[in-house]
């Protein structure tokens, strides 16, 4: 199912071409909308630091074994994609 409900045997090849005329780069001077890259970076320093404790407290995740699991998955998340915008 695609779209209202209508299915369409591409999958969602038709959508990709839709998705990438939305793609910008974070680093270009239209798309930088204050972005800092380095503040986010010093928050996610390790699953210990303010980033991943504050994500498990927006979560309101109590067990202790998710927490952990919380944190090292933010932890994780963020920087995969800071490592992608370089």
């Amino acid at each position: 199912m695609l779209f209202g409900g209508t299915y369409n045997n591409t999958g969602f090849a038709d959508v990709f071409p839709f998705l990438a005329s939305f793609h910008v780069r974070i680093d270009s001077s239209t798309a930088n909308f204050g972005f800092e890259p380095q503040k986010l970076k010093e928050k996610f320093e390790s699953p210990e630091h303010a980033g991943p404790v504050d994500i498990v407290s927006f979560l309101e995740v109590y067990d202790d074994e998710e927490i952990d699991m919380v944190k090292r998955d933010s932890f994780e998340q963020v920087n995969r994609l800071l490592g992608l915008i370089g």
